[in-house]
């Protein structure tokens, strides 16, 4: 019964998963662009090909790799205006590639750091 309900779980998280990326545009045919390495390592990438920018808005994917071999695909949302940043949903694999968490996030607009990662992509956008 445990094995069965295993089973179910890893079906409905990789059932998430590619409904998660049907539904926002993601392909097998991403488009990653180097964006920088934070201090303690991680590195952060852009999806030019899931880009969606209007001069005040902007939805993008944007991979984070850590040192330790997990990445993190996060869909964000970004608004110039207010200079703010969102997550919309996340994806996280483990270093052997298999997926740990998936779905949508309901996080509020957060004020974009200064020297941060999310500047430097808000700094490429805008």
């Amino acid at each position: 019964m445990m094995r069965f309900l295993r089973f179910l779980r890893v079906l409905l998280v990789g059932l998430l998963f590619f409904c998660v990326l049907g539904i926002n545009g993601v392909s097998q045919a991403a488009d990653w662009y180097y964006v920088g390495q934070s201090a303690n390592g991680d590195t952060f990438f852009i999806d030019n090909e899931s880009l969606e920018k209007t001069s005040l808005q902007a939805k993008l994917w944007v991979r984070k790799g850590s040192p330790d071999g997990s990445t993190i695909y996060y869909l964000m949302g970004m608004d110039r205006e207010s200079r703010t940043v969102k997550v919309i949903s996340r994806i996280k694999y483990d270093v052997s590639g298999e997926v740990v968490e998936a779905g949508a996030v309901n996080s509020e607009w957060l004020v974009i750091v200064p020297d941060s990662p999310m500047e430097w992509i808000y700094s490429l956008l805008w």
